[in-house]
């Protein structure tokens, strides 16, 4: 089940987003900031009555920026993240996406692939440490 989060699920998605991310986790002032924005949904994904997965999206004019998406570390790789991609992608399937991902994210970047995102750049030392990101887009489908 997808649902839009609450303030009340910031624990839940601290818990994922530490568990999911070496580098650059959010703060809880960061999640709680796009509670605040009008151009941001945050999600959470629930699997048998588990909040497993969450992620952020800003709907943009007709453009949607997948800001951060987490499935958690013992149910990635059982077809979830397909799953909750799948669903927020029809849901938003006029818009033109665009997101970042890290170089070495290998099964990130299979996973937009399969969504039809190609890559349209590099960005230099996005994640510091001279750690760089694909930027990639998918274009709206009518």
């Amino acid at each position: 089940m997808i649902r839009v989060a609450t303030l009340d699920d910031i624990d839940i998605i601290r818990r994922i987003c530490d568990a999911s991310f070496d580098l650059n986790r959010w703060s809880n002032a960061s999640f709680m900031q796009e509670f605040g924005k009008a151009h941001s949904i945050v999600y959470i994904y629930e699997f048998e009555g588990n909040a497993v997965g969450y992620m952020v999206i800003w709907k943009l004019s007709l453009t949607i920026e997948l800001v951060t998406f987490a499935i958690e570390k013992e149910y990635q790789k059982k077809g979830l993240g397909k799953k909750f991609l799948t669903s927020i992608v029809k849901e938003y399937k006029g818009y033109t996406w665009f997101l970042e991902v890290n170089v070495s994210n290998h099964t990130a970047l299979n996973l937009y692939k399969f969504f039809d995102f190609k890559e349209c750049g590099i960005i230099k030392n996005y994640y510091g440490s001279n750690l760089n990101a694909v930027r990639m887009t998918r274009e709206a489908v009518v």
